[in-house]
């Protein structure tokens, strides 16, 4: 397997659609991509045993009815993966919720279709979305940190013995700024 192969999560339980997808990311040349491909049942499944480490998680919701355990997936996977979910055309109450609920994107089966590159390109921004996302999320955590300790300090909480070690780390937290 390649360095930059992106490893992703197939969850579908209409397989001609999930094959057909599937098969054209096997296909891609550059990115490649590593795909592995379960119903929703044996997804959730593996999310919840956290037993897989992927990149991306792509679920295919082409029938209503898999809207609930689309919600159970997706509360396992968002936090920690970015997730598309494959609809169809006449579903745009359905690819709204999507969002709402925590999807990085939605793609048109029929889009999916007539320009397959339409995906790719999902999967390209959502996982620098992703990145992006994680970076500010630990930038803001450092930057919190600082504040708290600086706080503590000036409200009278500082002690050299103590504090020293808390102080040398803050410095390092703005020079890694």
């Amino acid at each position: 397997m390649e360095p930059n192969c992106i490893k992703i999560l197939l969850a579908d339980n209409s397989t001609d659609v999930g094959l057909k997808i599937s098969q054209y990311l096997r296909r891609s040349i550059k990115p490649s991509f590593q795909v592995w491909h379960y119903s929703c049942d044996e997804t959730l499944c593996l999310l919840t045993e956290k037993s897989v480490a992927v990149d991306l998680l792509i679920i295919v919701l082409i029938k209503p009815v898999f809207l609930e355990k689309f919600h159970k997936i997706i509360k396992q996977a968002a936090k920690y993966t970015p997730v598309i979910a494959i609809t169809n055309k006449e579903a745009d109450a359905l690819a709204r919720e999507v969002i709402y609920n925590g999807a990085a994107d939605v793609v048109i089966k029929e889009r999916f279709d007539a320009y397959p590159k339409r995906l790719l390109d999902a999967i390209e921004f959502s996982i620098i979305r992703d990145k992006a996302l994680l970076k500010l999320k630990e930038n803001n955590a450092n930057e919190i940190h600082y504040h708290k300790r600086m706080l503590h300090w000036m409200t009278g909480g500082y002690s050299v013995e103590t504090e020293a070690s808390q102080a040398i780390e803050a410095m390092e937290i703005i020079k890694a700024n």
